[in-house]
């Protein structure tokens, strides 16, 4: 993958696409967040967790890697942020059910907090995406 290819998966923001794709779900999920049983719940988080850290520690050795951010991430940095993500998650199906819906600010107020995260990233990690 060319480095260029690299940044662009950063400028899609993976994030907030997988909320879109992830829409139709939200009654599913927002079952599982405030009813499921627990060890379920914790299963799921720790899916979801693993498949996060996985894939940005990869993500991100390869960006530094290539001189592409000038910060190597560690681990404990990478899963306090994938932490950080599906706890807004969490909070944000927890908000609709109790809205009774999801409604636009909702989802507003959710796509800003991704939005700031990737932006601290990218000044934190020195990227530059010109």
């Amino acid at each position: 993958m060319a480095d260029e290819e690299l940044l662009q998966l950063f400028r899609q923001k993976a994030s907030l696409q997988m909320l879109a794709g992830f829409q139709d779900s939200f009654p599913v999920l927002q079952m599982i967040v405030l009813h499921g049983n627990p060890e379920y719940y914790a299963r799921k988080k720790a899916e979801y967790l693993e498949f996060s850290i996985s894939y940005a520690v990869r993500y991100y050795d390869e960006l530094y890697r290539r001189g592409l951010i000038k910060k190597k991430y560690d681990i404990n940095e990478i899963k306090m942020l994938s932490q950080a993500e599906f706890l807004a998650l969490c909070t944000f199906l927890e908000n609709t059910e109790r809205q009774g819906s999801m409604d636009e600010d909702s989802v507003q107020a959710f796509e800003t907090l991704l939005r700031i995260i990737q932006i601290g990233i990218q000044v934190d990690s020195g990227m530059d995406l010109k």
